[in-house]
């Protein structure tokens, strides 16, 4: 009896939950069809995980803002107030849509990663990037720098938020220690006059339109890295504007945690760098240097290709010595006739040491480079 009675008892209870189950899903179909959750914008969703304004907006890769991207995202320039207030404190400018120069500022090396601030400012002084860190800060913004725009993935710039462009602070001087002081716009080719004539080298960009501090902060690669260590282990000293508008210098002593990060860690977003000071060495009077591109055959990559690695197996490798593989469209002219390929691989030396002595510790990769010469190949 008490067994039977169990059973009884079991089997209501087994009803009672196959019951509330049942409504439980007539609840959530209902719930589900007549209101949908709303769906994240892509700015939203990007902005919700940040805690700071000076932050890359690395979520979208959208060639335009659209309205759904920028539904969340307060621009300066729809307050009228506000864009006066920011216009008259500031020595630079503060650009909206429409204007030629805002445009300008907003495109990037790479037109696939072009995108549309909200609003753009191009500072002339430090007190210029706090008054533009703190309107973002107000208007809950987010904010990318451009220095000189060369990054492939556009990080410079931003879909709704505020870039701010380094446009107008180039400055670059010596110090009495022959240090190069550079401002955060400053390209390498503002550098390169500069060390020409006190007869200087620097671990630095090749290319002349690369930022200064867009490389260093990215830990940057030079022709003579191989001797004397990256770009961002030859940054002496930083002053930058925090995301709280604070303004502070850093170095090995004075922040060395913050002076570590901004040398190629955290994605270049611990605040905007506004100069560094970067260390340079003596330049010999002629240095040992070369390109060889080919592009005639296929087989010309692996063949370039078998060649660099047999270069990199080498462990007795000259620290002076560096070698640079990279492929690259045909310049014009060049490239057009049956056979070519639509790029070109083109291979690099160069020697951080007299000509003489490079001549020997090259000879190797001279040698096996020359095996694939011929009168297609371009030397320079």
């Amino acid at each position: 009896m008490v067994h039977g009675r169990g059973a009884v008892a079991t089997g209501r209870w087994r009803r009672l939950a196959v019951l509330c189950l049942a409504l439980f899903l007539a609840w959530a179909c209902v719930n589900f069809f007549l209101f949908p959750p709303a769906v994240q914008s892509p700015a939203h969703a990007s902005r919700s995980i940040h805690t700071s304004p000076i932050l890359l907006n690395k979520g979208t890769w959208e060639t335009g803002p659209g309205e759904a991207l920028c539904a969340n995202e307060a621009s300066i320039c729809e307050h009228r107030e506000a864009l006066e207030n920011l216009r008259g404190t500031i020595r630079g400018q503060v650009l909206c849509k429409g204007m030629d120069v805002y445009t300008l500022s907003a495109r990037v090396f790479n037109a696939l990663r072009d995108k549309e601030p909200g609003v753009v400012v191009r500072p002339l002084t430090v007190e210029d990037i706090k008054a533009a860190l703190q309107a973002a800060a107000n208007f809950n913004m987010t904010v990318t720098v451009k220095c000189g725009g060369h990054n492939p993935a556009g990080l410079a710039t931003n879909d709704c938020g505020m870039l701010i462009d380094m446009y107008y602070m180039r400055g670059v001087h010596w110090d009495s220690d022959l240090h190069i002081i550079a401002e955060g716009g400053a390209l390498w080719k503002h550098v390169h006059p500069l060390l020409a004539e006190a007869n200087r080298s620097i671990v630095g960009g090749g290319c002349p339109d690369v930022g200064v501090v867009g490389l260093v902060v990215g830990g940057g690669v030079g022709w003579t890295s191989r001797s004397h260590g990256l770009a961002a282990d030859n940054v002496l000293e930083a002053t930058v504007v925090l995301p709280n508008s604070t303004v502070v210098t850093v170095d090995t002593d004075n922040q060395p945690d913050l002076f570590w990060a901004l040398k190629g860690a955290g994605g270049s977003n611990f605040g905007v760098v506004a100069s560094v000071k970067l260390r340079t060495f003596p330049a010999h009077d002629h240095y040992f240097a070369g390109q060889f591109c080919f592009h005639r055959r296929e087989n010309d990559t692996a063949d370039v290709l078998r060649v660099h690695g047999k270069v990199l197996q080498a462990r007795d490798m000259d620290d002076r010595l560096t070698v640079d593989l990279f492929s690259s469209r045909h310049p014009p002219g060049e490239g057009d006739g049956d056979g070519y390929l639509p790029i070109r691989m083109c291979y690099g030396l160069f020697f951080d040491g007299p000509i003489d002595e490079a001549l020997v510790i090259a000879k190797g990769v001279l040698e096996d480079l020359s095996t694939l010469v011929d009168e297609e190949t371009a030397c320079r």
